[in-house]
């Protein structure tokens, strides 16, 4: 029986939750990492053919989640999700788990991308920005840099996004001109 990525989202978040939201947060990340991985290492086709056996991609998992120095607990789920043919499900997992976060405990995320890193105290003011525009009650703040941009910051939380770049008003300005 195929089971829908929201349920098992909600399974492991229910096993994990009593440990507490660090506890949850830690199986996102993980449970991500192990994702992009799969994904970067084109691994994807690997688990779905049938010629190779469910122990040689249960060691593969295990390699990657080792390498990664993933729980034992979050290598059993993806372990369990390439017993039940889901592990190319992975990233759907990750999302909906983050959406749960955000339903059980008002946590959500948010990006920032600059041309340089940001300080603590630029990170405390954009940490109040994500928590304001995505509507959170904490956040988790993902940082890029992009020296692209020339300047200024560009922040998205939820579905909106604040881009006060410096790249993004030369644009507009040159909208207006022409």
């Amino acid at each position: 029986m195929q089971r829908s990525p929201k349920t098992i989202a909600l399974a492991y978040i229910n096993h994990v939750k009593p440990n507490g939201i660090e506890a949850v947060n830690s199986a996102i990340t993980e449970l991500g990492l192990i994702a992009e991985s799969v994904r970067c290492l084109k691994l994807a086709s690997f688990f779905k053919n049938p010629s190779f056996t469910f122990e040689k991609k249960e060691e593969w998992i295990r390699k990657i989640a080792g390498a990664l120095k993933i729980s034992s607990e979050t290598q059993n789920l993806a372990v369990t999700l390439l017993k039940i043919n889901q592990i190319n499900s992975i990233n759907k997992v990750v999302t909906c788990m983050k959406e749960l976060r955000l339903e059980q405990f008002g946590v959500g995320e948010g990006c920032v991308t600059t041309v340089t890193p940001l300080t603590t105290e630029q990170k405390d003011a954009v940490n109040d920005l994500i928590k304001k525009i995505g509507k959170f009650k904490e956040a988790i703040i993902i940082e890029n840099t992009n020296p692209n941009l020339l300047g200024g910051i560009a922040v998205s939380a939820g579905d909106r996004l604040v881009d006060a770049t410096i790249k993004r008003q030369l644009k507009n300005i040159l909208k207006l001109v022409s």
